[in-house]
């Protein structure tokens, strides 16, 4: 495939915004820890593929251990084909965090690297829900000012609020919430748009109903001045991101089978290659949507 030189640029910036906002709206997890016989935990392991048009342009692994009072997530998102030959990206991310009466995140670890440029966040959470955050890179007193105002006490990581609704009782989609990755600050839009119904043409490898979610996502806090502006003025990004109720050990869980949506004027889908509850492939073990 042949590119001009400032089509070869368009492509790459375009890509590299793609793979900064996928992360945040499709985040999950991989399992991790250990599992006693007194906590039974459900262990759910996800993989997917992202195209733009016809091109593989992302390979994402996710899965999480769930527990009665705890849980522990990680995400791995590769580059892949086209992508990787104009903005190779890999990041790895990771959450922990206590879910006895209500979710209450503990740890989060963003690793990301992107044209061979590194950072890396690690950020906790005190017991009064401050954030203490550890950057390998420095903030602009722009950025840094405007986190200071929108950052509050006990905002979710994007890895913890994906668990809030994967552990939702009755559907997953509703409500706002601002999230808080160590970097920026996004607020989050979910509302339910009905059921579809997953088959053969529809491609992946889920077959069954799924909740169909429509998601609005805004940057708050965290870019640049201009960058902010530019967000302020234009319309949030909306994708639609599908659950799909599956039965677990100890209850039942909503976990994303797809998404689709268009970053920086890119469209992009993702479907599931391969998934499994505690061992069982989720088609298996799919409930009633009513």
């Amino acid at each position: 495939m042949h590119m001009s030189s400032t089509n070869r640029q368009s492509y790459t910036k375009s890509l590299g915004r793609l793979a900064r906002a996928l992360p945040l709206a499709l985040l999950l997890a991989l399992p991790a820890g250990s599992v006693s016989a007194a906590d039974v935990k459900d262990a759910v392991s996800l993989k997917f593929d992202v195209y733009s048009g016809s091109l593989r342009i992302f390979k994402i692994s996710m899965g999480m251990q769930i527990g009665k009072d705890d849980y522990a997530i990680n995400t791995r998102i590769k580059s892949k084909g086209v992508a990787s030959l104009f903005a190779k990206t890999k990041i790895n991310m990771s959450a922990t965090g206590s879910a006895k009466k209500k979710l209450v995140p503990l740890n989060y670890v963003s690793n990301s690297k992107s044209k061979g440029k590194k950072r890396s966040v690690n950020m906790t959470w005190t017991s009064k829900g401050k954030h203490q955050v550890k950057r390998s890179f420095k903030l602009s007193a722009y950025k840094a000012n405007s986190l200071a105002r929108a950052v509050r006490p006990g905002m979710m990581d994007p890895l913890s609020y994906l668990m809030k609704m994967v552990r939702a009782t009755k559907q997953p989609c509703g409500g706002s919430e601002r999230v808080y990755d160590g970097r920026q600050v996004a607020e989050y839009r979910y509302a339910l748009q009905g059921v579809s119904t997953f088959n053969r043409s529809t491609g992946g490898v889920y077959r069954g109903k799924a909740f169909k979610c429509a998601l609005t996502y805004r940057t708050i806090a965290g870019l640049s001045a201009n960058k902010q502006k530019k967000r302020d003025q234009g319309p949030p990004a909306t994708f639609m991101v599908w659950f799909a109720p599956v039965a677990g050990k100890t209850r039942n869980l909503f976990v994303p089978i797809a998404a689709s949506g268009e970053v920086s004027g890119r469209a992009f889908t993702m479907r599931l290659s391969e998934g499994s509850v505690s061992g069982t492939p989720i088609s298996k073990r799919v409930i009633a949507t009513n």
